[in-house]
């Protein structure tokens, strides 16, 4: 099921004081290549932590329909 509990509890995340250091390191897109490297810190890499963490739970991996590698 997806509302498994122990998947549910896990922290995929930073914490809030970590959030904040990296907002702070966040410049203004002024070109194509930093909104390139915005969508990549921002979705892409928060994508890879949410898969990853599915993968820790069998049930809920099984549940998605994850195999294999990605």
């Amino acid at each position: 099921q997806l509302s498994d509990p122990s998947f549910l509890l896990q922290h995929a995340f930073l914490s809030p004081n970590q959030l904040e250091y990296i907002q702070s390191l966040i410049s203004p897109i002024d070109c194509e290549e930093r909104l390139w490297i915005f969508k990549r810190d921002t979705v892409e890499i928060a994508m890879q932590k949410l898969i990853a963490a599915a993968y820790e739970n069998p049930l809920l991996c099984d549940s998605l329909g994850l195999q294999g590698v990605v």
